[in-house]
């Protein structure tokens, strides 16, 4: 497969297949740099959705409270 590769003039990062002449990179730091970044924003998207979650959840829950407060505010005017 390496002698079907050619080395594009004035840009060390890209080669040309001569079969297919598909221009590839071979710029493996920018891969890494990629991938690196890439991780880090499908951790920041899921500890979004998790903190999204967990703000529901605590909305919920005082919603609860609030009409319990309620309930039990109503039985105190009764008394």
């Amino acid at each position: 497969m390496l002698n079907n590769i050619v080395q594009i003039e004035n840009n060390p990062d890209l080669v040309r297949d001569i079969e297919s002449k598909a221009v590839l990179s071979v710029d493996v730091s920018g891969l890494t740099r990629y991938r690196e970044t890439r991780r880090r924003t499908l951790m920041s998207k899921q500890e979004m959705a998790e903190t999204k979650s967990r703000l529901e959840q605590i909305e919920q829950e005082m919603a609860s409270l609030k009409r319990i407060v309620n309930e039990l505010s109503t039985l105190r005017s009764r008394i």
